[in-house]
C-alpha cells in the first residue's frame, strides 16, 4: 500500500516532507522493484559490453538487442524474471520505448507459453495416503474425500496416470485390483485398489 502524506499548508514544511520521500521519479516504482530493474540493467550491459556491442541511441534499434539478449537468456538458463525486468528497466529509464520493444516482448511472451512454471511439486502419493487415512480414523470424511479430489484434479501432469491420461490412486485391498476413477470400473491387477 502506498505512503499516505497529509499535505501541509505551509510550502516549506510541505518541500520538507516531500524531499524525504524522494522525487516523483524515484516514486514511480517501489525500491525493491528498482533494484531489481538496476540488477537486470547491469547484466544487460555487461551482455552487450561482453559481445562488443553498444547501446544505440536509435529506440528502434534497442528491440533488435533486447530481442538478441532475450534469446540469450533463454539459451544461457536464465530465468524468466530477469528477461521480463530487463524489459522493464529498460521502460522505466526510457518511457518512450514503451511500445517500441515489441519484438522483445513477443519473445518473452513466447517463453511465458513454452517454459513450464516452476513452483513447489505436489506431495507424493504416500503422503496423500496417510493424510486421507488420518482425516478417516478422524472420522473427518469431507476432509478425506476433498483430499482425494483436489489431488486426481491435480494429477494430470504426474506419473500416477495410465496411457489414456485418466487419472487414479493406489489402494491395497485384500481382493487385489486398481479402482480407476475416471472409468468407475474394476480391473484386475497385483493387489492395489
Amino acid at each position: 500500500m502506498p505512503k499516505v502524506v497529509v499535505e501541509n499548508r505551509n510550502p516549506r514544511l510541505r518541500a520538507k516532507q516531500r524531499q524525504e520521500l524522494g522525487t516523483l521519479r524515484q516514486l514511480t516504482v517501489q525500491p525493491a522493484t528498482r533494484a531489481r530493474y538496476d540488477k537486470a540493467l547491469q547484466a544487460f550491459l555487461q551482455f552487450l559490453k561482453d559481445n562488443r556491442l553498444d547501446l544505440p541511441r536509435q529506440r528502434d534499434r534497442i528491440d533488435a538487442l533486447a530481442a538478441e539478449y532475450m534469446e540469450h537468456l533463454w539459451t544461457s538458463g536464465a530465468g524468466r524474471g530477469l528477461a521480463s525486468d530487463t524489459l522493464a528497466a529498460l521502460q522505466d529509464q526510457d518511457p518512450r520505448l514503451k511500445g517500441q520493444l515489441q519484438t522483445s516482448w513477443r519473445l518473452l511472451k513466447t517463453w511465458h507459453t513454452h517454459e513450464t512454471p516452476s513452483r513447489a511439486p505436489p506431495f507424493p502419493e504416500y503422503i496423500l495416503h496417510c493424510l486421507v487415512g488420518w482425516a478417516l480414523m478422524q472420522q473427518n470424511f469431507s476432509f478425506a474425500v476433498s483430499l482425494l479430489v483436489g489431488f486426481l484434479l491435480n494429477s494430470q501432469d504426474r506419473r500416477t496416470t495410465d496411457n489414456r491420461k485418466t487419472p487414479y490412486l493406489l489402494f491395497r485391498t485384500e481382493r487385489g485390483g486398481r479402482y480407476h476413477p475416471g472409468l468407475h470400473q474394476r480391473r484386475e491387477t497385483n493387489g492395489y485398489c
